[in-house]
């Protein structure tokens, strides 16, 4: 397919290359030249002011992708069926997390509240927006050019688990051990807490955070994909993992290497300081000896753009698994796909995939509750198949502990694992067994709007 556009900028290149390359699955080049596009005998579209010929022509009503630095008022329309709709633009502003390098209102952590977001105020944080753009789009595509051959996307599910403390009582070291007992004995805790520390610590008892043979167990039985992101960073008040000079923890980091996907964890502190990182990397290279992690997600989902993303470039991270919010489900960057982090402050995109994730175990029991949880996690995983996208869902081992406020999360944790093998099987069959059709554009239309 042939694009044209009046200037080829880096950000038109950028988002019209994620959005008909990666999404709609069509083969691009670009052409600046009008008549050389109209002499083409390829598929055509283009992005402009008026339309040249019979292509597909996307109106060019904003100036967002020729624009260079950062403009702090911009308009942005998020209805497709509104006549001021300029679908790359709205696309880029959501990709690019423009709103995050204007918006400097933060949480008391540091992080960008997610009731600033224009998705949020909107009432579109819960759709991959910019997927379900990219549908129609290549509905009116395949409208126009109906033997035109599309790469098709499929379903794609990732359980991910944050390691942020393996255990509660054992493998924490002498000093925070003994610490330990004595805040036990100064807050006046009961003797059964007191006898049950003395019990894991000798063996009598499991700890209860070791919930990782429950979850392993699971993955196998449902044949997930799992990539558990690990903690090594310094003692501090947000980070209470045990140390990587600890045995116990060595083994357990080995344990997830040689059976597993596994990713950095950021600490608290270090989400924008390279040395920290690249110390905790180091760290976590030093007991699986690797060469190079390339996975990574902050803890806390602490990280600021564009200087925590370079961080991780610094420290040779290729993959981040940070898109999302933390008192919020849904989808930060409008995306429910890997995509190329788009650093607005240098103007170029960079070799960092995001991994955007969907929910959250912490997210859901602040929002929802226990008891509604996992119709959510339903809900977004119907929507994530409709686009064939890539669902990510956090859970923590410490949360699968059936204790106090998270009792009833190892089912709600076995619930989904169960219904993402249940949709991709799913979607092999239809896959197998689907016929070429042209669905009519009006009917198309009304099934995604009963999505919104």
């Amino acid at each position: 397919m042939i694009i044209y556009v009046d200037k080829l900028t880096a950000r038109v290149d950028y988002i019209l290359d994620l959005m008909l390359n990666g999404l709609v699955g069509a083969n691009i080049k670009f052409t600046t030249n009008k008549q050389d596009f109209i002499e083409s005998p390829q598929e055509k579209l283009s992005y402009t002011k008026s339309k040249i010929c019979n292509e597909v022509f996307v109106p060019q009503n904003s100036d967002l992708l020729y624009e260079i630095g950062i403009i702090k008022q911009q308009e942005v329309i998020t209805n497709s069926q509104d006549p001021a709709f300029d679908l790359f633009a709205s696309a880029f502003f959501f990709a690019s997390r423009y709103e995050e390098y204007v918006d400097k209102d933060l949480d008391k952590f540091g992080r960008y509240f997610h009731t600033s977001s224009l998705a949020y105020k909107r009432n579109i944080l819960h759709l991959p927006i910019i997927n379900l753009w990219a549908e129609e789009l290549k509905c009116r595509i395949r409208a126009t050019y109906p033997n035109i051959e599309l790469r098709e996307r499929h379903f794609k599910f990732i359980n991910s688990v944050d390691v942020d403390m393996a255990w509660r009582y054992k493998g924490l070291g002498f000093a925070r051990t003994v610490a330990s007992f004595c805040f036990d004995l100064l807050q006046r805790r009961s003797i059964r807490d007191f006898r049950r520390r003395i019990n894991v610590i000798r063996g009598k008892e499991k700890d209860p955070l070791a919930t990782f043979d429950f979850m392993l167990k699971v993955g196998r039985e449902q044949k997930t994909e799992t990539i558990f992101f690990l903690q090594v960073g310094n003692y501090g008040r947000y980070d209470k993992n045990s140390s990587i000079k600890n045995r116990k923890f060595r083994r357990l980091i080995h344990y997830f290497y040689n059976s597993y996907l596994i990713g950095i964890h950021p600490s608290y502190n270090s989400n924008s300081v390279v040395h920290r990182v690249r110390k905790e990397v180091k760290r976590l290279l030093s007991v699986v000896g690797k060469d190079h992690i390339s996975r990574s997600r902050f803890h806390y989902l602490r990280f600021r753009l564009p200087k925590s993303y370079n961080t991780l470039l610094e420290c040779h991270i290729s993959d981040d698994y940070s898109m999302g919010y933390s008192r919020a489900t849904g989808f930060r960057s409008g995306l429910c796909t890997p995509h190329r982090f788009y650093d607005l402050t240098a103007e170029k995109k960079k070799p960092l995939t995001i991994h955007p994730f969907a929910v959250m175990d912490a997210t859901l029991r602040y929002t929802t509750g226990t008891e509604k949880a996992f119709e959510v996690i339903k809900r977004q995983m119907d929507i994530v198949k409709s686009v064939n996208g890539e669902f990510i869902s956090i859970f923590h081992n410490q949360n699968l502990c059936e204790e106090d406020d998270w009792i009833g999360w190892r089912d709600i944790y076995t619930k989904t694992l169960a219904y993402a093998t249940e949709i991709s099987e799913t979607c092999k069959k239809e896959a197998s067994n689907q016929r070429e059709t042209l669905p009519e554009e009006d009917e198309t239309s009304q099934n995604y709007n009963d999505i919104w």
